[in-house]
């Protein structure tokens, strides 16, 4: 029962650095596209962009929660 907590745990923080890692690249595209391009980029990436920060939300809780 412990092992399988655990082993849950480890696959939510490999999760969580995913997310993080993907966050962090569409963070370096939308500042590149701003400087380049002068605006924001197409409301699709910015709507992933919030799906991904939510999923890294609700993934950091069931970390921190043991869920």
């Amino acid at each position: 029962m412990l092992a399988d907590a655990e082993s849950e745990r480890i696959l939510l923080q490999k999760a969580r650095r995913a997310l993080q890692a993907e966050l962090e690249s569409m963070d370096t595209v939308d500042a590149n596209n701003k400087i380049s391009s002068g605006r924001g980029l197409p409301e699709n990436f910015s709507s992933r962009k919030q799906d991904l920060e939510r999923s890294l939300e609700e993934q950091g809780d069931r970390v921190d929660h043991g869920v």
